[in-house]
């Protein structure tokens, strides 16, 4: 899953730069680091905490630099090989996104290179020559990304515990409204006055005094002329092409299987390309009216993948919300995030990625 984080100002030192990325480890647990540049002669911190699923070697890890970028990245990139092709640059250490993107920023340019990208991701890029800090988030908003700009002070990360405290002291009221009429907080608002979502597909320029913020992408507005039989095989043909871009890891990849529609095609998809049993999870439920249980097994019979399941019950509840509060750091009306964190649990045991 990975984390990013970084703060550019006077207030805090790498000591506390360090205890708040330690406060994102649970998304990176294999490798985690801070980093001091110098950005308009005050000091910028980037961190990372990595999660390795592409090159597990530690030439994967960041914060990553060469002469004129250093990068902090989380999410994949799938097309990352393709780009690599087409670079000059051929001196590569590792096979990781990571690299490849960051030197694609440097021979092709920061714009022209974002436009490229296909996967999910959150990325902040430091020029360290043209003195200017990148924000990127991948188009439809899979990895977050929040941010900060208060009396000279900026800070990013992954989650709002990476935000300092001290840039989280006012709540946002219109937020709670928000979130009472819609069981979440939308766009790129949050519970904090001063702090931000960066929207998805957008990007964010920091030159140190002033923050520019605008979107990079959005959804192509022509019809398609098609017929519905070319559609159907042209819907399977993306469904398979992305299923397929989601296998490349150096890690066993299974899949959370509900018996729904969605994830039994993902699912079965994923075996039709694999060369052995996949691995299932689902979660059922004690009380028979809301659990999808037995599709499940249906499916993973079906398709003849490796299947778990754990039964969710009420007493589960109770165990789950200190840790509930602590990784959703603000109020979130999803039901289904509850039994969401007992089978990401009960998944880690089997595999460390999982498709959904």
């Amino acid at each position: 899953m990975c984390s990013i984080l970084g703060y550019f100002g006077s207030k805090l030192t790498t000591e506390d730069i360090k205890t708040l990325n330690h406060a994102l480890s649970h998304r990176g647990p294999d490798h985690s680091d801070t980093k001091q540049y110098s950005f308009k002669n005050q000091p910028l911190y980037l961190a990372h905490n990595r999660l390795s699923i592409q090159d597990l070697s530690e030439l994967g890890s960041q914060p990553m630099e060469n002469e004129r970028f250093a990068i902090v990245f989380n999410g994949e990139i799938y097309n990352h090989l393709g780009i690599r092709k087409t670079l000059n640059y051929q001196s590569f250490k590792s096979h990781n996104d990571t690299e490849t993107i960051l030197w694609a920023f440097t021979e092709l340019g920061v714009q022209e290179t974002v436009k490229k990208l296909n996967g999910m991701f959150a990325i902040a890029l430091f020029d360290k020559v043209d003195e200017k800090l990148y924000l990127f988030r991948d188009r439809v908003g899979k990895k977050p990304l929040y941010y900060s700009f208060q009396n000279g002070e900026f800070a990013f990360a992954s989650e709002l515990k990476g935000i300092p405290a001290h840039l989280k002291t006012s709540r946002d009221d219109r937020s709670i409204v928000r979130f009472l009429s819609l069981s979440y907080m939308p766009t790129q608002h949050t519970y904090f006055k001063g702090v931000n979502k960066l929207p998805p597909a957008h990007f964010a320029v920091f030159d140190g005094q002033k923050l520019d913020v605008g979107s990079y992408w959005d959804l192509p507005g022509e019809k398609l002329d098609i017929s519905f039989e070319s559609a159907v095989q042209r819907t399977e043909e993306l469904l398979i092409s992305s299923v397929r871009d989601r296998l490349i890891s150096d890690l066993e990849v299974g899949c959370f299987l509900s018996g729904g529609v969605d994830s039994s095609l993902v699912a079965a998809i994923m075996q039709k390309l694999s060369g052995q049993k996949i691995k299932t999870f689902s979660i059922g439920f004690e009380d028979s009216l809301y659990d999808e249980s037995p599709f499940a097994r249906a499916v993973a019979s079906y398709i003849g993948s490796e299947h778990y399941e754990y039964s969710f019950g009420a007493k589960d509840v109770l165990g789950l919300l200190d840790d509930f509060d602590y990784y959703y750091d603000e109020p979130f009306g999803d039901a289904s995030s509850l039994p969401m964190m007992i089978l990401t649990k009960m998944t880690k045991k089997h595999v460390t990625v999982a498709l959904s």
